[in-house]
């Protein structure tokens, strides 16, 4: 099949969409992860590399296959592909190890059956995805020992505030919502109750919110101290 520049360009090129866009998701979160891991320095080079060679393997067997046979490599070939970009949304946007554990392994799956389909039609474009499976092998070895080293409810830990932290329940944020948004500019802190001043040791003193323009006590440290304040309007006790 007679292929043109343009075409080389574009089968040379297209898998690179997916190191882009996994090169723009990055952890936010601290995960555990095993000594021998490379530096981040090197992922980019090497994946950069990886999708040339395996767009350039795409490109022969465009060129020298057809019918049937070069429909089911290619099909392994995008199957691969889509694998291999979803898989960094699941890792690091989503934090789903166990499930990008499973995606790489499947990826590592059908770059095989590639090499294996590849080889009879031609044995360049095989040899060169066999680099791309030896990273990914390393990758998925790398995946693994990293969803064994951390839980999912660590990853969300670590993700989500703990509500713990904060001494309040729904109904007092609600409360306190309404207050702070529905009367804006009306709101003023009075002189904290006893059993507040028990707690706390210290009194409010009230300040202006430069945004909204109303009143609020900043050294209130709970929600449930600030059910302690009265507040004026009809909204408070």
């Amino acid at each position: 099949m007679v292929m043109s520049w343009f075409s080389f360009f574009a089968y040379l090129f297209f898998p690179q969409i997916g190191g882009i866009v996994g090169g723009i998701i990055t952890a936010t979160q601290k995960i555990k992860k095993p000594s021998w891991r490379p530096p981040n320095a090197v992922f980019g080079p090497v994946w950069t590399i990886v999708y040339c060679l395996m767009g350039y393997s795409s490109y022969l067997i465009a060129r020298d296959s057809s019918g049937s046979v070069r429909h089911s490599a290619l099909f392994f070939y995008g199957t691969q592909l889509i694998l291999n970009w979803i898989w960094s949304p699941i890792f690091f946007l989503f934090h789903q190890l166990g499930l990008a554990t499973t995606v790489i392994l499947a990826l590592l799956v059908n770059i095989l059956i590639c090499i294996v389909q590849f080889w009879p039609i031609n044995q360049t474009a095989s040899l060169l995805m066999v680099p791309y499976a030896v990273w990914v092998g390393f990758a998925s070895a790398l995946t693994i020992s990293i969803w064994r080293m951390n839980s999912t409810n660590d990853i969300r830990k670590q993700a989500i505030p703990n509500t713990n932290d904060f001494d309040f329940d729904r109904e007092e944020a609600v409360e306190f919502l309404k207050r702070a948004f529905l009367h804006p500019g009306k709101t003023k802190c009075e002189e904290q109750k006893r059993e507040a001043s028990e707690k706390y040791e210290e009194r409010c003193e009230p300040s202006i919110n430069k945004i909204s323009g109303s009143r609020y006590c900043p050294d209130i440290k709970t929600w449930k101290a600030f059910k302690n304040y009265e507040i004026g309007n009809g909204m408070g006790k």
